[in-house]
């Protein structure tokens, strides 16, 4: 059941990128009317939809099949997050009643946010460092088509909002499982610490993401690929990512150091990330 509940959040991922995508606007003839031209934009956004629809469809029928088959398979639902500014560093494994629905429900949706917040976190850290090519506009408009609305701001606004936005998410889960007494929390700020623990906590996986965005740097500097657009983005991608190393003496002769710089940092940052660590540094600044 747990390989099946991993397998069901990836497809529940696709659908999201699916809907977020939409489908590619077509060339409007002169000669439409415009009653024409909005039904036909009715028409694409309805189709687009559908994705969204399977989404839900999801995420609602795999709750219903757990609370229909977990009891005879003795599969215990259930939810690991973590909590370091509310006193001292706590592990929490938050159990679903098998036997509630609504509760299966709320594993069900609760359980797949963690992945939404961190594929768009990987998503702003790209957005940060959008490559000013040509050959990049495909990829710059898949990033538009994902973030919306967020993919215009300013740099130095894309991260902190998208940092605030998933503390939004984790809260809003966070009480719901309140209402359901799967959670016991007392006020509403230390739901808002919880929900702020479990967003930083995510932020790990943007610094393993970094981490593969440099390997690829150095396979894309030494190795041929023959001049593809996706290797000219990522070569884009990791000069940006890079750019103040560069700065520093780290090349030797014709050799580069800074991606293994740029690795062990990334490296470094990830095992900083760990909630242990965080609630360390967390208890020591606020004294």
């Amino acid at each position: 059941m747990g390989l099946l509940h991993l397998i069901l959040n990836f497809v529940a991922l696709l659908l999201w990128v699916h809907w977020r995508m939409g489908l590619p606007p077509q060339q409007a003839s002169p000669k439409r009317s415009t009653g024409a031209r909005v039904l036909q934009f009715l028409l694409r956004n309805a189709l687009a939809s559908i994705s969204l629809i399977l989404l839900t469809v999801v995420l609602l029928g795999r709750g219903w099949f757990y609370f229909a088959v977990a009891p005879d398979l003795s599969w215990q639902p259930h939810l690991d997050m973590v909590s370091f500014s509310l006193g001292e560093f706590q592990e929490w494994s938050l159990p679903f009643d098998r036997n509630v629905l609504e509760k299966q429900l709320a594993f069900s949706i609760v359980s797949f946010l963690p992945w939404l917040v961190v594929y768009n976190f990987c998503l702003v850290l790209l957005s940060v460092l959008r490559p000013d090519l040509k050959e990049a506009e495909g990829w710059n408009r898949f990033l538009r088509q994902q973030l919306g609305w967020l993919d215009w701001l300013p740099a130095v606004l894309k991260i902190p909002i998208a940092f605030l936005l998933a503390g939004c998410l984790f809260y809003a889960s966070a009480a719901w499982m309140q209402r359901l007494e799967i959670l016991t929390l007392g006020t509403n700020v230390e739901l808002a610490h919880f929900a702020g623990d479990n967003a930083a906590v995510h932020l790990r996986h943007v610094a393993w993401f970094s981490m593969g965005l440099i390997v690829l740097y150095l396979f894309s500097n030494y190795v041929y690929f023959g001049g593809q657009n996706f290797w000219k983005c990522i070569e884009a991608t990791g000069k940006s990512l890079l750019w103040v190393l560069q700065l520093l003496p780290v090349r030797w002769r014709k050799v580069d150091f800074a991606p293994l710089l740029g690795l062990a940092l990334a490296f470094g940052v990830s095992v900083l990330l760990v909630p242990e660590r965080m609630g360390w540094f967390y208890h020591r600044l606020a004294g």
